[in-house]
């Protein structure tokens, strides 16, 4: 998976659905992560296919979705009005045509769709980064 950069304007028709987006964020919990982590991304996001239902209604067909897990849980945004309101970078990530090959992208995206609205799973975050804390006392100690 490359990463590619740009105004969102000029690669908006080359992204496809399943492509993934990672995000930097600014706030106190996208900080926490990065440290926990030691990345620069604090999540990622995934391009859903266009005219999936948002909130019950169809979107335009142009429209590109994209599906992300936040504190508020498990959601679906456009992504254009998400690149509006963000702060922190993004970055896209293509699939190559090998993965998107092997891929079964309409069972992807219902298991996608299953995971809308389900709550921030909070103890599998703090889990992630004891596992990043944990390879470093392993360091520790075998000095």
């Amino acid at each position: 998976m490359a990463w590619k950069q740009g105004d969102y304007a000029n690669v908006r028709n080359q992204i496809q659905p399943s492509d993934v987006i990672a995000f930097s964020g600014k706030g106190s919990v996208s900080e926490v992560i990065k440290q926990a982590t030691r990345s620069t991304v604090s999540h990622v996001g995934v391009i859903l296919e266009p005219q999936l239902l948002i909130e019950g209604g169809p979107q335009e067909e142009s429209s590109l979705q994209i599906m992300e897990s936040t504190p508020r849980g498990v959601r679906i945004r456009q992504l254009s009005d998400l690149i509006k309101s963000y702060s922190g970078k993004m970055w896209w990530l293509p699939l190559s045509d090998a993965v998107r090959e092997k891929m079964d992208l309409r069972k992807f995206h219902y298991f996608l769709l299953s995971q809308e609205h389900k709550p921030y799973d909070v103890p599998q975050a703090i889990k992630s980064a004891l596992d990043a804390l944990d390879d470093d006392l392993r360091l520790v100690v075998q000095r």
